[in-house]
């Protein structure tokens, strides 16, 4: 059934990924992933995606949430307001700490900045890791509008960010802001 083909799937995403430590390849507009997942799951037939948003400096929660999750989910969509405790938890990472999801994909919340010194400032891209205020990606053929929501009026109510995500062509709009 369709159980048993998840469940396919989620142990061919692990083995591809095995257990080594995070390798992010990919690092630019508010992503930061390793490239060939972040490719592969554009299209992959199904995925497992965690969402977050507006962790304000709860850097143990982050931690604690994209550990826990890292083993069954290949993306992290963060709806924003707690963008740097993202990038701590990457940095620790990538420097083989603790093991996350492999693609995560945030936008700029209404405490963030639009721009953050490199994530990797050991790397060649020295470039300040810009945040958008949204986010238009597809996972697993879905097309999806990440967004704060505040721009959206979200805490109001729904209906300006449900018609952006249908004139984008998206059928799934994910937000934070409202807590």
């Amino acid at each position: 059934g369709t159980g048993n083909s998840r469940r396919r799937e989620r142990r061919a995403w692990q083995r591809r990924r095995g257990k080594t430590m995070n390798c992010f390849t990919r690092c630019e507009n508010g992503v930061i992933a390793d490239a060939g997942f972040y490719n592969r799951l554009q299209y992959a037939d199904t995925a497992s995606v965690l969402l977050l948003s507006d962790t304000h400096g709860a850097v143990d929660a982050v931690r604690w949430i994209l550990s826990a999750f890292s083993e069954e989910c290949q993306a992290c969509l963060f709806a924003g307001d707690g963008v740097q405790d993202i990038i701590t938890v990457v940095r620790e990472a990538a420097a083989g700490r603790i093991t996350i999801p492999p693609v995560i994909i945030m936008t700029q919340g209404n405490c963030d900045s639009q721009f953050y010194s490199p994530v990797f400032p050991d790397s060649k891209n020295l470039k300040p890791f810009g945040l958008p205020v949204y986010q238009q990606k597809m996972i697993a053929g879905q097309h999806i509008l990440l967004t704060h929501g505040h721009l959206h009026h979200v805490e109001l109510d729904g209906r300006k960010l449900s018609m952006t995500a249908e004139s984008l062509g998206c059928t799934i709009a994910v937000h934070g802001h409202t807590h």
